[in-house]
């Protein structure tokens, strides 16, 4: 009668709304497997949260006049799931941020600030904390291992569809663009298409825990070969400079845990051969360009060259528009208001500038809420008390692991060292799904350092393949 009665409403829905139909049914199927497996809501979660997907595939659905992600619901619920059901503790700095969200949050509808807009500022925040009590709970649990083939699948899959919307130009979830920078007065170019995806933040996750493990010699490069091949190809035609600031700060974690020279020189050799690699790519991309698929290679190698290394020099950031927007319109307006009220500041929801441009567009209905660098944003929002929070939350057990660690939990350190440096220059912690990946990462690096004096039980390191000799490291648990 169930399934009678489910199918109804199915149909009844696909003639309403295709796409809520859909919905509905993945609702379904997700509601039997976690009814018979209640640990496949932790998979599920990270799954619907990175998978890049084609952009006709439904990702959100409607909540009256709210827009919900399918991953929201989901990690929603393996916090009710891991509260119930592992018994590790939860940081007690975890409380103290959720506190500052809570009491600036009303502190912004006092002020009058406008309900949604609070709602824009916390709410990445929210899943934040949420994806670090769910991995301080079950980080260390047989779902960690578990959790490797996933990621495996997700990567795979997510550059299997970029591969495809890049030459195809399909549409994807995400961002797509030209990957020419946006410089003034320059002239149209057919440049590649810059693909930024939920995979794409992933595979930059993967790609930091992989390069301290190599680096510290915890695992051969050949033992993550099957993550690190999907997570390259994400992460290089994104065409993003923030990778590379990700990637150099993880490897120089792993120098600073490892303290060794032989980690430098083994650093030395691997900067060396990707160099020489992708210099013999940029060689012969051009001379391939008259073979089936040449053509494709070349203007990716050349987008590469041009935006991400080209961009990094200062001649190239005084006419880069992207970046002279966060300088001016960003920066140099955010800071006067943060010298209004620099140790509590102003509340979420608080607009720093005026609105500008078309009724609708990102500059006039959230650029005034928002910033790319995320610390000078925290501190317009909740003052040098929010940033102290924050930086006690995530900042200060990637330094404990820094200094005492086994050598295995570095990989979750340098990755959470590397979030930490990118959210310089783009706000890991309130973007999507960013602030869920960065806060899993972060509960890890609690799960690993936390209570020294208690037994030992094996660990899993996320993202690592089964039987590798970094796939094990040893933690002390509850």
């Amino acid at each position: 009668m169930l399934a009678t009665a489910g199918s109804a409403i199915f149909a009844a829905l696909s003639v309403v709304s295709p796409s809520t139909a859909l919905i509905g049914f993945i609702g379904i199927i997700v509601f039997v497997i976690v009814l018979k497996k209640p640990d496949a809501l932790i998979f599920l979660t990270l799954a619907s949260a990175t998978i890049t997907l084609p952009a006709f595939v439904p990702t959100s659905f409607s909540a009256g006049s709210v827009t919900v992600k399918l991953y929201e619901p989901l990690l929603m619920l393996s916090v009710v799931y891991s509260a119930f059901r592992y018994k590790n503790r939860a940081p007690m700095a975890l409380g103290a941020f959720a506190i500052l969200i809570l009491g600036w949050g009303a502190a912004g509808l006092l002020a009058g600030h406008e309900p949604s807009k609070i709602i824009y500022d916390t709410r990445n925040l929210i899943m934040l904390l949420a994806a670090c009590f769910v991995a301080c709970k079950v980080a260390g649990t047989d779902i960690t291992k578990r959790l490797v083939p996933w990621v495996t699948v997700v990567l795979w899959v997510s550059a299997a569809m970029t591969l495809l919307a890049s030459a195809t130009s399909l549409p994807l979830s995400g961002r797509s663009e030209e990957a020419a920078l946006p410089v003034s007065g320059a002239a149209a170019t057919d440049s590649a298409l810059r693909l930024i995806s939920p995979g794409t933040h992933l595979a930059l996750a993967v790609l930091c825990v992989a390069a301290v493990l190599v680096v510290a010699k915890k695992c051969r490069a050949k033992d993550v070969l099957q993550l690190v091949l999907p997570a390259v190809f994400l992460v290089f035609v994104s065409f993003s400079r923030n990778s590379i600031l990700g990637i150099s700060v993880a490897i120089l974690f792993a120098l600073l845990a490892s303290r060794n020279v032989r980690s430098t020189s083994r650093t030395a050799v691997y900067t060396l051969c990707a160099s020489a690699a992708f210099w013999i790519l940029t060689i012969s991309s051009s001379l391939l360009a008259n073979l089936p698929g040449g053509a494709w290679v070349d203007k990716q190698v050349g987008g590469f060259s041009e935006r991400v290394l080209g961009g990094l020099t200062s001649d190239t950031l005084a006419v880069d528009n992207s970046a002279q927007f966060r300088f001016q319109m960003e920066n140099a307006l955010i800071i006067p208001r943060i010298e209004e009220s620099p140790l509590l500041g102003h509340g979420f929801g608080y607009a720093y500038k005026l609105p500008s441009g078309v009724p609708g567009s990102f500059t006039a209905d959230f650029a005034p809420y928002y910033a790319h660098n995320f610390y000078l944003w925290i501190l317009v929002k909740a003052g040098a008390l929010g940033l102290i929070l924050f930086l006690w939350l995530a900042l200060a057990p990637t330094l404990r692991l820094l200094r005492t660690g086994p050598i295995s939990s570095h990989a979750v350190g340098g990755a959470t060292a590397a979030l930490l440096a990118t959210s310089f220059v783009a706000p890991i912690p309130i973007g999507s799904p960013t602030a869920l990946i960065f806060g899993a990462l972060i509960g890890c690096c609690y799960a690993f350092q936390n209570s020294q004096s208690q037994s030992q039980t094996r660990v899993v390191v996320p993202y690592l393949k089964p039987g590798s000799r970094a796939a094990v490291a040893t933690l002390r648990r509850s």
